[in-house]
């Protein structure tokens, strides 16, 4: 078998069904097998899927265990030569994905690879990023990502048209294609994540294991991004900034983890600072309460101070 889709669902059973329904819609010309887990719905998910897709190999949880203990119940089981782990909130919008598999098989030092995606509104939506760092988290707390995004020291791939491929550091989960023998190479993923920051340490993972990450522009999907967390938004914030400060502690010694931790204090400070002044001159914006809570310290600063207002 080429592929194992692997599906991870929490109370989202509208978005899941259109998912589904597209991936079985445009899957035509390639031999596969979809996999999904459900953590523990209470929407009737389960019963919509019994009930419409008796072809999917379905895993059904008692309680919610996250997204790499999902993902790694069905990888378990998986039978392709390659695992695509897809969002429960995605479209398939291309019917050759047989092109996506002869590409893998012809680069063979290519471990994981990302497609493109796309906004509800067809629009971009940014999906690769460089692996986290100190250099990475202090050029863009300075903005320097902003002032030079096309440098090869400080720039990111989020003003990048995504239009070519690309060695890149890490793709989002939404779509991620893993060669098997990564898998049997450098394992699952790490399950002591529960949702947020396990794609970019499975790329770091793979990368020290000689194996690429790719963004491919030729394979397009839609992502709405975040129903799952709309259901659990305390914690998410909470894993998000766990996740970010497991994976630094992981991967680097305990004094590189302290610098890094304090340096993002000082930083973060400097910019909740700046944006707070900023917001005395212009509307108060969406913009501006995403950009301020992109940043573990102002997120676990503003999650704190909702739960003391409640």
């Amino acid at each position: 078998m080429k592929l194992s889709i692997i599906i991870i669902n929490y109370n989202t059973k509208k978005f899941l069904e259109e998912c589904l329904k597209s991936v079985f819609e445009k899957m035509k010309n390639i031999d596969y097998e979809v996999i999904l887990t459900d953590n523990g719905s209470s929407d009737g998910s389960a019963e919509m899927v019994k009930a419409n897709f008796p072809q999917v190999k379905f895993i059904e949880n008692d309680e919610n265990l996250g997204f790499s203990k999902a993902n790694n119940q069905g990888i378990r089981i998986s039978k392709g030569r390659y695992v695509l782990l897809l969002n429960n909130d995605t479209l398939v919008l291309d019917d050759d994905f047989d092109k996506v598999i002869k590409f893998m098989d012809e680069n063979k030092d290519i471990g994981i690879l990302g497609c493109r995606i796309n906004n509800p509104d067809d629009s971009l939506q940014v999906s690769c990023y460089k692996l986290p760092s100190m250099w990475e988290m202090f050029t863009h707390y300075t903005w320097l990502t902003r002032l030079f995004p096309n440098s090869r020291w400080v720039g990111d791939y989020r003003r990048w048209p995504h239009n070519e491929i690309k060695e890149v550091g890490f793709v989002i989960g939404a779509f991620f294609l893993i060669r098997r023998e990564v898998l049997d190479d450098i394992g699952l993923l790490d399950e002591g994540f529960f949702l947020n920051a396990e794609e970019s340490e499975y790329s770091l993972r793979a990368k020290k294991a000689g194996w690429k990450t790719v963004f491919y522009p030729d394979f397009r999907i839609i992502h709405y991004g975040g129903q799952t967390k709309k259901d659990m938004k305390d914690k998410a914030i909470i894993s998000h900034i766990r996740g970010g400060d497991y994976l630094i502690k992981k991967h680097h010694n305990i004094g590189y983890f302290i610098t890094y931790k304090f340096l993002s204090f000082i930083l973060s400070l400097i910019r909740l600072g700046i944006f707070g002044a900023s917001l005395l001159f212009t509307n108060r914006s969406e913009e501006h309460t995403s950009e301020l809570q992109s940043h573990s310290f102002i997120s676990y600063a503003v999650f704190c101070l909702k739960k003391k207002i409640q």
